[in-house]
This record gives C-alpha cells, sequence and structure tokens, in this order.
C-alpha cells in the first residue's frame, strides 16, 4: 500500500423524508499531476535561489562585473566596483543601455568589442586598455585590464555580455615612470661612455706622442751623451754620462712599455682562432739568444686553438716567458712548464718558471702598473709587463692570479672562457 493524492468529487441523494440514501460521485488520482507541480515549484525556486547567489557574488566579487542585455547592452547588474570604473552610479545606469548612460565610452572602441562578442560568441580579453572615462565632472585617462564574455541561455542562444574588468591605472602610470627612469638613465649612460671614449681617445692621443714626440728629444739626448762619454776622459765626467745614458735608455723603455699598455683594447673584430702551441714555438724563436744564455727549456703539449686577438696572445705569453728568462736564479738552467685544462666552458692555463719566485703577500700588487718588487738595479724592466697580461686577459673576459715561493719559482695562472 502506499499514499495517493486524489480529487473527489459527488453527489448525495435524499428520500422524502430528506434522509440520504445514496452517494454518486467519482474518484480521480492526482498523484503524478501533483508530484510533477511540486517539482516544478522546486525548480523554480532553486532557480531563483541559484540567481540570487549569482547577482550577490556579482554585488560582493572582488573585482568589476556587469551583465549587459540583448544587443543593446542593457546594464541588468553591475557591482560597485564596476561603477567607480564607470564614474557613474546605479539609478544612472540600470536598465538601460550601456551607451545611454556612459555615452563617453561608445567612440572608443568599446561598442566595436561588445558587439563582437555578442556577435561572434568568442571572448575577448585585453590587457591595459587607454580609455577616457569620466572623473569629477571631467573626462581623464585610465587604463583597464577587461575580460568579455558571452551569456547564453538554456538553449545556447546568446542573451548578452558578461564583462570583468580591473583598473590598472597607478601600475601602469609607475611603470611608465620606472621607464622614463630607466630611459633617462640609459641616456646618461650613454652620454658617459660618449665622454669615457673621447677620454680613451685623448689617452692614446697621447700615448701617441709620448711614443713619437718624447722619443725623439730622449734619444737625442742617449745620441749626444754616448758621444760626449767618448770625448771625455775624465772618470768621473763618464761615470755621470754613463748614468744619464742609463736613464735615457731607460726612459725610451718605459715610454715603449707605456704605449703597448695604452694600446691593448677588447677589439672583438679582431679575434680570430689562435694556436697557442705555434704562438710558444713563435716565441721561442723570438727569444733564441737570451734562452740559450739561460739554458731554458719548455715543457709544452697539445696547447689548445682559440678565439682570441692573436697579437694580444704574443704580448701575454711575450711578457711571461720574458719574466721567466729575466728573473731566473742564476747557474740554474731556467725550466718553463706550460699546461691548459679545460675545465667546463674555461680553460685554466697554468705557466710556471723555477726562478727566483716571490712573496706570496705581494700577489696582487705584481699586476699593478709601475709596481717593482726589486730595485732597478737589480733587475731592468718598468713595472708594466704584468700589468699589460691582466689586461689582455681581462680583454678576453678572463681573469690571472700568481702564486710563488721565494727561490723556488712563479705560477701564473690564467683563466679564459671557452669561445
Amino acid at each position: 500500500a502506499s499514499e495517493r493524492i486524489v480529487r473527489a468529487m459527488g453527489k448525495a441523494i435524499f428520500d422524502e423524508q430528506n434522509i440520504p440514501v445514496r452517494f454518486n460521485g467519482i474518484l480521480q488520482d492526482v498523484t503524478d499531476q501533483k508530484q510533477a507541480e511540486l517539482r516544478e515549484r522546486e525548480a523554480s525556486e532553486k532557480i531563483a535561489e541559484n540567481e540570487r547567489n549569482f547577482r550577490n557574488s556579482i554585488l560582493k566579487a572582488p573585482v568589476a562585473i556587469c551583465i549587459l542585455k540583448g544587443p543593446s547592452f542593457i546594464v541588468e547588474i553591475a557591482n560597485d566596483r564596476m561603477l567607480d570604473i564607470w564614474g557613474t552610479d546605479w539609478p544612472t545606469m540600470a536598465g538601460k543601455s550601456i551607451f545611454d548612460g556612459l555615452p563617453e565610452v561608445r567612440a572608443q572602441g568599446v561598442e566595436e568589442l561588445l558587439s563582437t562578442v555578442y556577435r561572434t560568441g568568442n571572448s575577448v580579453s585585453i590587457q591595459e586598455y587607454p580609455i577616457q572615462l569620466p572623473r569629477n565632472g571631467k573626462l581623464e585617462q585610465e587604463y583597464v585590464s577587461f575580460l568579455y564574455e558571452a551569456e547564453s541561455d538554456t538553449q545556447g542562444q546568446i542573451t548578452g555580455v558578461i564583462a570583468v574588468a580591473v583598473l590598472v591605472t597607478e601600475q601602469v602610470l609607475a611603470r611608465q615612470e620606472i621607464e622614463k627612469i630607466v630611459s633617462a638613465r640609459t641616456r646618461e649612460l650613454a652620454e658617459a661612455n660618449r665622454h669615457l671614449e673621447r677620454s680613451n681617445a685623448d689617452l692614446r692621443q697621447f700615448a701617441h706622442v709620448a711614443s713619437h714626440d718624447l722619443q725623439e728629444p730622449v734619444r737625442k739626448i742617449s745620441s749626444y751623451a754616448s758621444l760626449l762619454e767618448t770625448a771625455i776622459e775624465s772618470d768621473i765626467s763618464s761615470k755621470y754620462l754613463n748614468k744619464i745614458i742609463t736613464a735615457a735608455d731607460r726612459m725610451k723603455i718605459l715610454i715603449r712599455d707605456v704605449l703597448v699598455y695604452s694600446q691593448v683594447s677588447n677589439q672583438d673584430s679582431l679575434f680570430e682562432r689562435v694556436d697557442l702551441e705555434k704562438v710558444i714555438v713563435d716565441l721561442q724563436n723570438e727569444f733564441e739568444l737570451l734562452i740559450d744564455q739561460k739554458q731554458a727549456t719548455f715543457n709544452f703539449h697539445k696547447l689548445p686553438t682559440i678565439r682570441a686577438n692573436r697579437l694580444q696572445m704574443v704580448q701575454l705569453f711575450g711578457n711571461l716567458i720574458s719574466n721567466a728568462l729575466k728573473y731566473s736564479r742564476p747557474e740554474i738552467p731556467v725550466v718553463i712548464n706550460i699546461q691548459v685544462e679545460k675545465k667546463d666552458s674555461e680553460y685554466h692555463i697554468q705557466f710556471s718558471d723555477n726562478g727566483i719566485g716571490f712573496d706570496q703577500r705581494y700577489a696582487g700588487q705584481i699586476f699593478q702598473i709601475f709596481q717593482r718588487l726589486h730595485r732597478k738595479t737589480e733587475y731592468t724592466g718598468t713595472g708594466i709587463g704584468l700589468a699589460i697580461c691582466k689586461k689582455i686577459v681581462e680583454n678576453h673576459g678572463g681573469h690571472i692570479y700568481a702564486t710563488g715561493v721565494v727561490g723556488k719559482g712563479s705560477d701564473f695562472h690564467i683563466i679564459l672562457p671557452v669561445l
């Protein structure tokens, strides 16, 4: 047995004494109909509740949202954040076309965008859209990022457009200000670089003058002092003239080395494939006489071919070989070892000798221009050679450092990137 819902209709029959003697009627089972009506009412209530929840969600959303109905884009609902972006209030916009309540945006591309979404059903998303909006009785430039999404009914027919927007004016203006600062700073740096280039050009010009104009009077001093030395028999005069000649010769070498140092620059256009083994062999031929005097031997094998400035590589290893021969220990044959190890993207070149070495405390000082660890009377030189080496290595994107032990020799470590 189950409970049913029925509809009853009937009529009672009475006799002469008004006593009911019969009842005629019908009984209709309406259970299914009532259950259908109940389901329909519950569905309607659910739809209404969902609509209320949806509207409340829009009104409380953390971003600006509105719904525009039909091809005229009637404002059905808009939360306070959207009204703030529009620069208006709800009574001005409610139930009107957005272009009636906000006519300023019609000619700014908004109507075309909304019509495209309504006609095609395709979403439109734009970041930082520039638009003039009413602010305090006048139009001001704002930037809005927004999404337009088509709204459809249960049959899939497009009924309107849902718009979601975020006002990003402050972020855009802040970025633009940063870009202005960066641009100004870039211009300042470019101007500073131009000044630096002019300064470098002036320095190169000075070096040119030093190498040509200054060398001529020094040459004359040296030449005439030599002639005068042969013409004077006095021991004291000869001694003084010898000092003049020595000083003049040293000045010529100094001018030459300053010129070399000033001309060492990072010129990528001059980079080429350089066989380091051939560089060393050519330098051995160049230093042949001094190598024979020092009874020097070289140990190296399979040195790599690198991308570099050939002339600067000759200067680099030429200075190291020259120092190894110059700062050798008396009566001890010079031994020069050159080893190369490739580590990841770098070449580690170790140039070692068995000369007089140096105190490790001065490892940084020896690469400074005009810095010497010995008196001029002990060893010749200007104190520029290792400074040139350092500059060359840095020009090639690497670095150089030295280790040494007094009386046992020196090791120069050259780190060059694999180009």
